[in-house]
Formats: structure tokens, sequence, C-alpha cells
């Protein structure tokens, strides 16, 4: 973490951006993690586009980042925590990401741009989650006129919310019940 939880210069986050490199550890005094190849492709992908990489190190830095630590990803999300309480969420999706039902965890900020979706969310707990959490999730998602497709039995795509609201962190893995 950056020295005495103070926001890193905005030259910092450069230097994150341009220290990836395939099967490299980052470790700059605000950021270490390895990367695993999902979170390598979407870095690569964001420092060979430069109009890109001015936007997402305008983003952390609006949202008053203190670090850059990978959290977990999948094929087409990476998540890094940026500070006490919240994540960047990088997704690589075709579709155009508005609005997101209410048992989806909402984000404070998008950026969208040339199929990549930024995303400020706040931060939740992923272990511990029951059956109860799971269930709670699946129904609010039936009665909004959802079915949760992807993995809706297992934990990996749920979250608790500091007020102790269960919520689906992919943002698909669902589908609108015809």
């Amino acid at each position: 973490m950056w020295p005495f939880n103070m926001r890193i210069p905005k030259e910092e986050y450069e230097k994150l951006l341009l220290s990836v490199k395939p099967n490299k550890k980052v470790n700059l005094p605000w950021a270490e993690f390895e990367l695993d190849p999902n979170a390598l492709k979407h870095l690569n992908k964001i420092n060979n586009d430069p109009e890109l990489k001015r936007k997402i190190i305008d983003f952390l830095y609006k949202f008053k980042a203190t670090e850059f630590k990978y959290i977990n990803g999948g094929f087409t999300t990476s998540v890094f925590s940026i500070s006490e309480g919240l994540v960047l969420k990088i997704v690589f999706t075709s579709e155009d990401i508005n609005s997101f039902p209410n048992f989806v965890i909402k984000p404070y900020e998008v950026l969208s741009y040339k199929g990549l979706v930024v995303m400020i969310c706040p931060k939740v707990k992923t272990m511990g989650i029951t059956k109860k959490d799971r269930l709670t999730v699946i129904k609010e998602a039936q009665n909004e006129g959802f079915e949760i497709v992807d993995g809706k039995d297992d934990n990996d795509n749920y979250g608790i919310l500091p007020n102790g609201k269960p919520k689906w962190l992919d943002i698909g893995g669902y589908k609108k019940i015809k």
C-alpha cells in the first residue's frame, strides 16, 4: 500500500501499467501481485492503447486509489483492490452495459471503451458465502425476471456487501426469463 494511505501520485499509475510484462511479478511500492494469464491479457490490452491507458489512469486517480492489488478474475474479468473499500473491475465484453438488475452488485461508476468496461465497485466479502446467501440472490433474480445460468451453485460469483446484503458479482451469467 502507498505510505500513509495517501493517494498515489498519478505518475505511479503509469509505472504500474508499464511494468506489466508476460510472466513477470509486479513489484512497486504500492502494488505487488502475480498475474494470471487473463489479467495479464487485460492489462496488456490497456498498455497497448495509449488513450485507454490514460482513461484508466484518470479513473484510478479520480477514486483516490491507494493500492493496486490483483484479487481475482476469470476469462473476461479481472478484479483489483484499489483502496480499503473499493475494487476496480476490468471486463472485456461486447455487450453495452449501462444498467444492472438489483440482485447484481452496483458499480459506483462505469467507463466503457472499445469493448472494455471498467467499473469501480464496493469491496465485498467473498469468503463464508452460505447456501442461504446464494438462495437470497437467486430468489431476488427470479423476482426481477432473471435466471442465473452460470455458476449459481458455487460461491465464486457471490459476495456480501458491508451492509450484509448478498449480491451477484458477475456482470453476466444471468439472462432474462421469457
